[in-house]
């Protein structure tokens, strides 16, 4: 390839990206997806930058995290609320019970409302898209896929159950951006060492 082709792949990439993201993404490296909550939109996302001939290698950090991020969410916008009315006025619950009943069924009947942009909050049709198991899975294929590596941050310094299982569905996790860059260093490094070797016979 020559600095064009680069040049080329970069600006398909960044196009094809403007198509799902805000108009105020980072159009650049790092990507950020400034707040996106369509998991449809980070799969699309990490698909893109995989599969660009600009990219060779993939970082993910944040998004790796669906699960805990999910459980976080319906504390936050379901058990917390609950909690405040139990404490202040228990006669209000079941008001705040049906608003978010029908609130849900309208989220899932109503296809007329569109926002590609994934800022209104998460859509409960991707309910399984947010587990550990299906973002893995969908890694694991890309990696297959297109012969590049795809790390993931996990946002913990310490070992926990829950990346080593995500480690033993072939997710290399580090607790670090520093130590995924360096990670990423040193698979570079063997590449060439290996590249070397290949070509010396």
């Amino acid at each position: 390839k020559n600095r064009a082709d680069d040049w080329r792949a970069m600006s398909d990439l960044i196009e094809e990206m403007d198509s799902y993201l805000p108009t105020y993404w980072s159009r650049g490296n790092p990507v950020d997806l400034v707040g996106n909550l369509r998991r449809e939109n980070h799969f699309k996302a990490i698909d893109a930058l995989a599969r660009s001939d600009a990219v060779d290698m993939v970082v993910i950090m944040g998004i790796v995290l669906g699960t805990e991020f999910f459980v976080n969410n319906v504390v936050f916008t379901l058990l917390r609320p609950m909690y405040h009315i139990m404490r202040r006025n228990a006669l209000m619950l079941p008001a705040f019970l049906r608003s978010l009943r029908l609130g849900f069924a309208r989220s899932v009947a109503d296809r007329s409302i569109s926002n590609p942009e994934g800022s209104v909050g998460i859509n409960p049709g991707e309910l399984w898209n947010w587990t550990d198991q299906a973002f893995t899975a969908h890694l694991g294929r890309l990696m297959e896929e297109t012969g590049k590596p795809i790390l993931a941050v996990s946002m913990s310094e310490h070992k926990t159950p829950r990346t080593a299982g995500l480690e033993s569905q072939g997710l290399f996790t580090t607790p670090t951006p520093e130590r995924a860059i360096a990670t990423a260093a040193t698979l570079v490094r063997y590449g060439d060492f290996a590249m070397g070797r290949r070509s010396s016979h």
